[in-house]
């Protein structure tokens, strides 16, 4: 697989997100010196911005995945075509994801790095056209927002943690995995704990949690309404008792939590309304 640069891909992405959280501790000290833009310094932040996510997005290959060989009948190797992912690494690799991606405190940075982080004014130079695309488009900003960024790659990662294929393998590699299995229901039910840990915990919702919250109602919905062909009938039962479970969660929150803030319960009633029509058309659907 490309950018697997090691005989041990899975440490070596595990690897590339530490040495990069690493790295942003450092950045400041090691783009900027007296007399320089603070542009290479947001230059240097996007780049390790999307190597962060490609590294993490590799990771989720590991999850449900197998190996495949191209043995044959008569060969001397003991190996068979296909051999299930350790459960072990595929534990590992959602472990990783779940902390450094899904957590409340997975992109902390100080405010005063973020204004730091400046628009390269001399982009239209570069690149004419895509100056004048994003101009015409009106998303042109001198800022930097983070949020963007974050809403971009939650997108790219629910749809991988919840591709219906990696959802149907999981299950198929209960049967054939011949030991210790990585099992669907402990998959789906840690993802949705990770997701929605702040109906259990009582807390406010922060922003990046809330854009993250949004994309899931978004996928599993639309994973309900238009299943896949492939969607394994376990997981779309357990994605609807989830959801009447979330939606039971957030009635209860709402009603438990007066020091809830505004934007928290704003965005818990808009998700709750969500949930209620979703599991209606579900209903109706199967219904006709």
């Amino acid at each position: 697989m490309t950018f697997d640069l090691s005989s041990d891909p899975l440490g070596y992405s595990i690897q590339e997100v530490l040495r990069i959280k690493d790295l942003w501790k450092q950045m400041e000290d090691r783009a900027l010196f007296d007399g320089r833009s603070y542009v290479y310094l947001r230059r240097a932040f996007e780049s390790s911005l999307s190597r962060y996510f490609r590294a993490i997005s590799r990771m989720a290959k590991w999850i449900g995945g197998i190996y495949h060989s191209r043995v044959h009948v008569g060969s001397n190797s003991p190996e068979l075509p296909f051999k299930v992912i350790e459960s072990e690494k595929q534990n590992r690799a959602f472990d990783i994801i779940r902390v450094h991606l899904l957590e409340s405190d997975a992109f902390s940075f100080s405010p005063g790095f973020l204004r730091k982080l400046q628009y390269d004014r001399f982009y239209d130079f570069e690149d004419e056209s895509a100056f004048a695309r994003a101009t015409a488009a009106g998303n042109l900003r001198m800022d930097f927002s983070l949020n963007q960024y974050i809403k971009q790659y939650d997108q790219n990662i629910i749809a991988l943690l919840y591709d219906p294929l990696r959802l149907c393998r999981i299950q198929d590699n209960e049967i054939r995995s011949g030991g210790e299995t990585f099992a669907l229901e402990n998959y789906l039910e840690t993802l949705f704990r990770s997701i929605w840990r702040e109906l259990k915990e009582g807390r406010n919702i922060g922003t990046q949690r809330r854009i993250l919250q949004r994309e899931y109602l978004t996928k599993v919905t639309n994973t309900l309404l238009k299943p896949s062909a492939v969607v394994p009938d376990d997981s779309q039962a357990v994605l609807r008792y989830q959801i009447k479970t979330l939606e039971k969660g957030i009635g209860d929150y709402l009603k438990t939590s007066p020091q809830a803030d505004l934007m928290t319960r704003a965005h818990l009633e808009d998700c709750l309304n969500l949930v209620s029509d979703a599991l209606k058309a579900v209903y109706l659907r199967n219904t006709k």
